[in-house]
């Protein structure tokens, strides 16, 4: 499993793209041609290092002073890539 936070810091902002849960359509499927197809969710808040509950990265989508709102958790095992991103100011 890698280590999907090395480098941040807490509140940096980030884009997490990762692998979902996702069904099939509904009713019947022949067995011998299914085919599963990936559910690539791209997911952007400030990184919450919260070490609770292990084995999430959480992100926040809003932020405000001593408040968050709006807040993801990922399974970091399901995690494919982070970047950290610049926002063109820094909250206070």
């Amino acid at each position: 499993m890698i280590k999907v936070t090395v480098g941040l810091r807490n509140w940096d902002l980030v884009l997490v793209e990762w692998q979902d849960a996702f069904d099939a359509t509904a009713g019947w499927h022949d067995i011998d041609s299914y085919k599963e197809s990936e559910c690539i969710i791209r997911s952007v808040g400030y990184w919450w290092n919260t070490p609770n509950p292990v084995g999430y990265m959480v992100l926040a989508a809003t932020r405000g002073q001593g408040i968050v709102s709006q807040v993801t958790h990922i399974p970091t095992g399901m995690i494919k890539s982070v970047t950290k991103l610049q926002p063109r100011s820094k909250p206070k």
